[in-house]
């Protein structure tokens, strides 16, 4: 491995960036991005760098592996009793229609093995529906009410649980496009194909699962040829988000200094302040129209719970509702179906645009079966 010093590393990788941006020829473009991520990977000191975006990216689909492996626990339950029940109902599956499949397909998902990342929520909903609607069709409703179906709020009571896990999958798909480890992947996994390079010295080995529809898509980028995965726009995005990562940390170990960290955090007039050690400062401010002002309850909640206890105390979905309609949100309102996981939805996108998801968190905790909020370094 190449040892240089950290003002050579940093200057050689200011040049690169700025001969990639430059390119207007799209090949070379790809190639000077690919160029930029092998140095990365062969210098030492910045591989030291980039070993944390292993536990970046384990973080950071912590919230969905939780609410995934939740939905995946009840549709077992749930799909388990469905299948008793259609054996009630006497139906088997009839393979000349396509809608009537679901029976064997669910055994069949019921006694793999799945991955959460290789198998989505979706693809178990959707066998699920199948067989639910099945009884609609035939008159059998009666089977799989009130355990499968809320008459009252025409539900499906498994629902709740797969709105939540694609609700932070959606997350986690939208967040990571700004994550440097995320850029990096993307920019490592260019340059293994460009320059052959070992693969098993993978920095985020974890993401190997599409790594063969990845080649044969930059390989197409390097034939000439247009790419699904690998728009010039993307890779500009990433680029920029990995180069501002690495160069502000190798200018922290040659300067020796401290990375700027949170100095002192307040909530007043409706905004949540934040400001760093170098006195800059950045606010969530919440709008107080309409049902907007259901995040802006939702987080007083959480920051009050959160001044008081910090991480230590996840806040109970059940006490979290009673806090909420003393703060003026209607009883009935809470009680609807999927109003908790609706709102910290769209608190996370509200702090998510304001730049601070790195900072302030909304997490889920199964265990706990609640909520906290989480601000780090304060």
């Amino acid at each position: 491995m190449i040892i240089h010093s950290t003002a050579i590393i940093i200057a050689d990788l200011k040049s690169r960036y700025k001969q990639a941006i430059k390119e207007d020829d799209d090949q070379r473009f790809f190639m000077r991005v690919a160029d930029y991520g092998r140095y990365l990977f062969d210098e030492e000191i910045t591989r030291r760098i980039l070993v944390k975006f292993k536990d970046d990216s384990r973080s950071e689909i912590q919230s969905y592996k939780q609410a995934f492996t939740e939905y995946l626990k009840k549709w077992k339950e749930y799909a388990a009793d469905l299948l008793h029940c259609a054996q009630k109902a006497g139906f088997i599956d009839d393979y000349s229609d396509p809608f009537k499949t679901s029976i064997t397909a669910i055994e069949h998902m019921l006694e793999g093995k799945k991955s959460f990342l290789s198998d989505n929520a979706g693809s178990y909903w959707l066998q699920y529906c199948i067989l639910m609607k099945r009884f609609h069709d035939e008159g059998k409703d009666g089977l799989v009410i009130p355990k499968h179906f809320d008459r009252h709020n025409n539900f499906y009571n498994l629902q709740l649980y797969y709105n939540h896990a694609t609700s932070e999958w959606d997350i986690y798909l939208q967040r990571r496009e700004i994550q440097p480890w995320w850029a990096y992947n993307q920019v490592e996994r260019l340059a293994m194909v460009a320059f052959n390079m070992d693969r098993d010295r993978r920095i985020l080995k974890g993401y190997s699962e599409g790594d063969a529809y990845h080649e044969y898509d930059f390989k197409n980028i390097f034939r000439g040829s247009k790419a699904n995965l690998g728009s010039k726009s993307k890779f500009m995005k990433w680029i920029d988000v990995l180069h501002d990562y690495i160069i502000s940390r190798l200018e922290d170990n040659e300067q020796k200094g401290i990375p700027a960290t949170k100095k002192s955090v307040r909530f007043e007039n409706n905004a949540l302040y934040i400001t760093f050690a170098d006195n800059t400062q950045k606010t969530i401010d919440f709008e107080v129209l309409s049902r907007k002002t259901d995040i802006l309850t939702l987080f007083k909640v959480l920051y009050k719970h959160w001044q008081k206890h910090k991480e230590s105390d996840i806040l109970n979905t059940s006490e979290l509702k009673i806090r909420l309609e003393l703060e003026g949100i209607d009883k009935s309102r809470l009680e609807g179906q999927g109003f908790i996981s609706t709102t910290v939805k769209n608190l996370r996108t509200k702090i998510l645009a304001k730049d601070l998801a790195d900072i302030v968190s909304i997490i889920f905790s199964k265990t706990g079966n609640g909520y906290y909020l989480r601000i780090s370094n304060i």
